[in-house]
């Protein structure tokens, strides 16, 4: 979707609307894709995460947009879910880790179901750009905001208006994907007094595998809306202001 962010020119594949949704004010005025786009990186594989069983469908966002923007762009997610009650999302784990080990593609980029909006796939080449292996979504809050050590940290490495990480959307070779998502599991049952969060232990891995990992802090591929109120864009003419 091509925006013009302050003085830049932007255009993000990924526009994500984490949280809840008094958050994202934003999303009730973002157009959503309408065209069917070629598929230039065959070499990526899609993924999100669903409830497969409607009883537990989360009660303040509907699950399945990420899915729906596929649909409308003409590619197809591979739709990790489970039958048991999704009472954490720290399910995505072990449900993504299984996914890579039989995993063909040399690179993943993995979606939240319920508040991501697709309009292209990212050009994978960014990753050698930046000289990472993995880049997330990069958000304008930090949370858990009681952590202010860790909050510290992260400010530490990266600078600008969006430079926390949100685990809700990334992009990594696959074989480094590998490596995280098995280091996550291993630590499955830290930081438990956070224990319905991925993203904590993310974060955590974030600070440690720097600048392996790496944020998109200037929304080439993906930008985050979260806590953006409508008055920062000009519907008109694509224009955000942060």
């Amino acid at each position: 979707m091509k925006l013009r962010l302050n003085d830049t020119n932007i255009n993000p594949c990924i526009i994500h609307a984490s949280g809840k949704r008094e958050y994202n004010p934003l999303l009730e005025v973002i157009e959503l894709p309408t065209k069917k786009i070629i598929n230039q990186f065959e070499n990526i594989a899609i993924i999100t995460w669903n409830r497969k069983n409607p009883k537990y469908q989360n009660h303040y966002k509907s699950l399945g947009l990420f899915e729906s923007c596929c649909e409308k762009i003409g590619i197809v997610p591979e739709v990790l879910t489970c039958e048991k009650e999704w009472s954490t999302n720290r399910l995505k784990i072990s449900l993504t880790l299984e996914f890579l080990k039989s995993c063909d593609k040399e690179f993943v980029l993995g979606a939240d179901s319920s508040d991501a909006i697709i309009y292209n796939l990212p050009n994978p080449e960014i990753l050698n750009n930046k000289k990472c292996d993995m880049l997330f979504n990069a958000e304008k809050t930090f949370w858990p905001t009681d952590l202010v050590d860790l909050k510290e940290k992260e400010e530490h490495l990266e600078k600008g208006f969006f430079r926390y990480l949100n685990s809700g959307v990334w992009l990594a070779k696959k074989n480094y994907a590998l490596e995280v998502f098995e280091e996550l599991n291993a630590n499955i049952n830290t930081h438990l007094e956070y224990s319905k969060s991925d993203q904590i232990l993310f974060k955590y891995l974030y600070i440690k595998q720097y600048p392996r990992m790496q944020l998109d802090v200037a929304c080439e591929c993906f930008l985050n809306c979260s806590h953006l109120a409508q008055i920062n864009f000009q519907k008109n003419q694509n224009k955000l202001f942060v």
